[in-house]
């Protein structure tokens, strides 16, 4: 059975024996592992940091790998080493090991690690628990990098129906996002829409909801099955079934990047659901790619294009 216990420096001999079976990989393909892997003197060293928490994969008394993270400021992980010999490996030990590690700290939203730019299998897995890519090291002489990741927790969000009294804040949360954009060179809105008039009345006829986690407006939407005539164009596939459009969807920037576009939409579509809805309608800009991404991700299809007053949007269709 495998567990996962703290280690100690009475561990440390043991450890470096459990690294250099499982970087024999890396040695083959590199000429070398990490640095000081195989050093006992580094691995107590380590083990005796007081920002390291370190911690021995077991099965039974058997140490067959471990893993350690780095607790910087301001809520950050870093997730130093995680390792398994090779007998061990290709069982969904590394996921156990990282599910624990999150439990184990769920103070620290964000993570980050580095791991060698010919790693695959390390690429497909962390990017399967959704760490992204974010940079390359700078190549050493022998053209050896490594790729950075990080991984920002979801932050939980919980959704209602604006009211009036959320006008400030929505608006606030809508021109944060416009100077965000600019920023990116995403000019998709700006001070014309979406205007304080149309968020008055989405809020009128209660088609206007936002996400919100703790005091903080996260997200804000609007739902009804209202379009402009452009969709017209559109090679809809679900014409004949109950529909409704998503509208001037928004993530607050102080929240991207923390799963807060997918609970969104999640809970979108489980409204939807909740009200025989059949299909989802939408379109994206086509010069945003993180919202293009979101949407692909979780299965909308491209059904057309159209001009709108600040350019090609794309528009998109999903069957519930």
């Amino acid at each position: 059975m495998i567990t996962i216990a703290k280690a100690g420096k009475e561990d440390a001999e043991k450890l470096v024996s459990a690294k250099k079976d499982a970087f024999s990989w890396d040695v083959n393909i590199y000429g070398y592992g990490p640095p000081e892997y195989d050093s006992i003197d580094k691995q107590i060293e380590t083990l005796e940091n007081e920002k390291v928490r370190y911690f021995k994969i077991l099965d039974g008394d058997t140490v067959v790998g471990g893993m350690c993270v780095f607790l910087l400021g301001k809520k950050h992980c870093h997730l130093g080493a995680l390792y398994i010999i090779q007998a061990y490996q290709n069982k969904k030990i590394g996921t156990k090991a990282v599910e624990f590690l999150f439990n184990a700290f769920p103070e620290y939203n964000k993570w980050t690690l580095e791991t060698p730019y010919k790693s695959f299998r390390n690429h497909h897995f962390y990017e399967k628990l959704g760490f992204r890519k974010t940079g390359e090291t700078k190549p050493e002489a022998d053209g050896f990098f490594l790729y950075l990741y990080e991984k920002s927790k979801e932050q939980a969000v919980n959704f209602r129906k604006a009211a009036q009294n959320d006008l400030k804040n929505i608006m606030q949360v809508y021109e944060a996002a416009v100077k965000r954009m600019d920023e990116l060179g995403i000019h998709q809105w700006d001070e014309v829409y979406p205007s304080e008039s149309i968020v008055k009345a989405d809020i009128r006829n209660k088609e206007l909801y936002i996400g919100f986690s703790g005091n903080s407006i996260v997200s804000v939407f609007t739902l009804n099955p209202m379009h402009n005539k452009e969709y017209e164009t559109g090679d809809w596939q679900y014409d004949n079934v109950r529909y409704s459009v998503i509208h001037r969807l928004c993530v607050n920037p102080a929240c991207q990047n923390k799963g807060v576009g997918t609970q969104t939409m999640k809970y979108i579509e489980d409204t939807f659901r909740n009200e025989n809805i059949e299909a989802v309608r939408l379109d994206a800009f086509s010069q945003n790619p993180a919202a293009l991404r979101l949407y692909e991700k979780l299965g909308y299809k491209k059904v057309g294009e159209v001009l709108f007053r600040k350019g090609l949007f794309f528009l998109f269709e999903k069957k519930l």
